[in-house]
């Protein structure tokens, strides 16, 4: 790159540096999308344990035991997503 003028070796470093840019600019799309689905995924979650939870109790109250096998079942199926739309 020595034998080639200031302006070429400008345009050259300027090609680089856009190109890391749409990189980072990628990347931070996909690192917020990706927070957004872990986020999704907590509250889903959160929402089917208390439920499982309340079923539980319930069952408890009855007189039933259940156990913790039987609970993580309960959290399995309810967590199905069952819509195929």
């Amino acid at each position: 790159m020595e034998n080639t003028d200031i302006h070429t070796r400008l345009m050259a470093l300027q090609a680089r540096l856009d190109k890391a840019e749409r990189q980072l600019k990628r990347h931070e799309h996909t690192g917020a999308d990706h927070r957004k689905t872990i986020q999704d995924f907590r509250r889903r979650y959160k929402i089917i344990s208390d439920r499982v939870d309340k079923e539980v109790e319930d069952q408890e109250k009855l007189g039933h035991h259940v156990t913790d096998l039987e609970k993580s079942l309960r959290l399995w199926v309810k967590g199905l997503d069952f819509d195929m739309t």
